[in-house]
């Protein structure tokens, strides 16, 4: 059997491979690793970008060799490597009848064997295991062939195009990525190895931020700690000192009468230098804000304004609450804590695994921390804070002692403030009917 023939068998397996790996190596690579390659000066990478860029007319170049490779290994195979094989095993006596069967059926399998083994398996999975390295290798090479081939792929795409608009098809664009994609590969990522869980977490806060809105952020108005001017300004700095910030919204008699922000440093810096302090002249414009303004809206009029804090107020312009970047930033990588303030967090857990949650602790959060669904009422926006679902679910302001059960958690009130539910212990309960909601 002639050497010649079984080395061009080979040589179109070995350039199928070459197409299959290209192919894949292509179309599984992405796109900013190519370009970063493109940036640190790797061969080839402009070259990959541009098929990858148009993978309709380098997909069609990729199956026309493909295809022209198909048809010359069945010439060859069948035609002239099966006769010659079947002559050599015609010289054996007892299978002489039938050597040209068995050689036709020999070379056939020899061929696919071959061509699945080196021209499909192994050249795709080197391209899977470096698909922008293989595609930066083998770019320059289709690149040039997909300019040769340029009239055949046009009217193979021409022809494709037709087909598509025949059965009611419209060609795909490019795909956008959608957050559940990253949330998707973050999370194997993360089952991998490669990102850290509270890497994860912020990538996933800075998602969700977009959904968020000034009044489930704020500080609300209860745990602000106000300048009252219509008091002496010995009350103001005493109330600096007893609780220190950064900045405090500046009101004249009532807190929803708010003239401005003062900036602590700057009253400390006009006492040092022995002028007279006086806050109304120290402080700086108020943004005020609607409680439903998105906040990545907020953060850009805070930004531009070179505002602290923003004032949220309610559709009839009461004040609800304050808005700093320490309450975005806390939403995106949890908690932060700030030396300069004082105060709990919204929720301690105690040694008995029990939590000690504030009545004003968002709801979601809420559904978060114990993995539930959903809380009655709250895809009805009937309430926004964990006190607000009790109330929504007693039908009444509770008296300390009184609960509320769901979802397997008994959630007491344990301290009020006037008509505002102040502490909420939530305790786990083993009781099964605990699982629906109940009112006591």
């Amino acid at each position: 059997m002639g050497g010649i023939e079984i080395g061009i068998v080979l040589l179109l397996i070995v350039l199928n491979g070459v197409f299959a790996m290209s192919e894949l190596a292509v179309v599984s690579s992405r796109e900013s690793r190519l370009r970063h390659r493109l940036e640190q000066g790797k061969r080839g990478a402009a070259a990959a970008i541009e098929l990858a860029s148009d993978p309709n007319r380098f997909l069609s170049t990729v199956q026309i060799g493909i295809t022209l490779i198909g048809v010359g290994t069945g010439a060859f195979g069948g035609a002239t490597l099966s006769g010659r094989f079947g002559n050599v095993l015609a010289n054996i006596p007892f299978i002489e009848r039938y050597s040209r069967e068995i050689a036709g059926v020999a070379v056939v399998v020899a061929i696919t064997y071959l061509s699945l083994i080196v021209g499909e398996l192994v050249p795709k999975r080197l391209a899977l295991q470096n698909p922008e390295g293989m595609a930066c290798l083998v770019a320059p090479t289709m690149r040039t062939l997909s300019r040769v081939t340029a009239p055949v792929v046009s009217f193979l795409a021409i022809s494709s195009d037709f087909v598509f608009k025949l059965i009611g098809i419209k060609p795909s664009e490019d795909a956008i990525v959608s957050d559940e994609e990253i949330d998707h590969l973050l999370r194997q990522g993360t089952e991998a190895g490669i990102f850290h869980r509270s890497e994860r977490a912020m990538v996933s806060g800075i998602f969700n931020i977009s959904d968020r809105t000034a009044g489930e952020l704020m500080t609300p108005r209860h745990r602000i700690r106000f300048i009252d001017l219509a008091q002496p300004y010995e009350a103001g700095l005493r109330r600096m000192a007893e609780t220190p910030h950064n900045f405090y919204p500046v009101c004249d008699g009532t807190t929803d009468n708010v003239l401005g922000v003062v900036a602590t440093r700057e009253l400390w810096r006009r006492q040092i230098a022995g002028e007279p302090i006086d806050i109304r002249a120290a402080m700086e414009p108020a943004l005020f804000v609607p409680e439903i303004a998105p906040v990545l809206s907020v953060v850009d009029q805070m930004r531009h304004l070179r505002s602290p804090m923003a004032i949220v107020v309610d559709e009839y312009g009461g004040v609800e609450g304050v808005l700093t970047f320490n309450d975005v930033l806390s939403d995106v990588v949890g908690e932060v804590d700030d030396p300069t303030q004082t105060g709990h967090k919204g929720a301690v857990q105690r040694d008995d695994g029990s939590w000690l949650l504030d009545g004003v602790f968002p709801a979601h959060e809420v559904m978060e921390l114990f993995d539930l669904d959903s809380l009655p009422g709250e895809a009805e926006s009937r309430f926004e804070t964990l006190g607000g679902f009790i109330v929504d679910q007693l039908g009444k302001i509770p008296a300390t002692g009184e609960h509320v059960d769901f979802g397997g958690y008994r959630f007491e009130v344990v301290d009020m403030d006037g008509n505002r539910i102040d502490k909420v212990l939530v305790q786990k309960r083993d009781d099964p009917a605990s699982t629906n909601s109940a009112r006591t």
